[in-house]
């Protein structure tokens, strides 16, 4: 789930997979060597999501973070089952694709519930929506970030399952 929090910046959790419930929030560590889940959403906890164009995002660890040089999420270089990590700069491992699964849409009411907005969201921005964080980095390594079974780590995946849905919220 990808949900905004203050400041245009979001909280990214885990939507199922995981075994530890406790652990929801994608948090880097201290020095951003690697990135994990974690139970509470605090500062380390908030992310913003910058358009790069053609499709592809970063990820950046919001401002008020514990201080680090490393402030980009990155895949992995290597192979999958590595752990996610950060990065001081953006080039082709940190750019990432946000793919949704959209909830069934709600049944038609007249009037409309809510104003259409004249500026559309990017679908991993609208309630109730799953995402996979998906590398854009074509390299034939590990493409999916996904939680690993208890929670203490994110690393990547060559295949999807339910450990790869995200949701992205406020």
């Amino acid at each position: 789930v990808i949900a905004e929090a203050s400041g245009g910046a979001y909280t990214i959790t885990v939507a199922s997979g995981s075994e530890a419930d406790d652990r929801l929030y994608l948090s880097p560590n201290s020095d951003g060597s690697t990135v994990r889940l974690w139970e509470t959403a605090g500062a380390n906890q908030r992310w913003v999501i910058s358009e790069l164009g053609g499709g592809e995002y970063s990820i950046m660890v919001a401002p008020g973070a514990s201080p680090t040089s490393r402030v980009y999420l990155s895949a992995t270089q290597a192979r999958a089952n590595d752990d996610a990590s950060l990065w001081s700069s953006v080039s082709v491992a940190q750019r990432w694709l946000l793919p949704c699964t959209m909830p069934p849409p709600p049944p038609p009411q007249l009037p409309p519930a809510v104003p259409v907005s004249s500026s559309p969201s990017p679908c991993w921005a609208l309630p109730n929506t799953t995402v996979t964080i998906l590398s854009a980095w074509s390299n034939e390594s590990a493409t999916y970030l996904v939680a690993n079974v208890d929670g203490s780590t994110a690393i990547m995946r060559h295949d999807a399952s339910a450990s790869q849905q995200w949701v992205i919220a406020e």
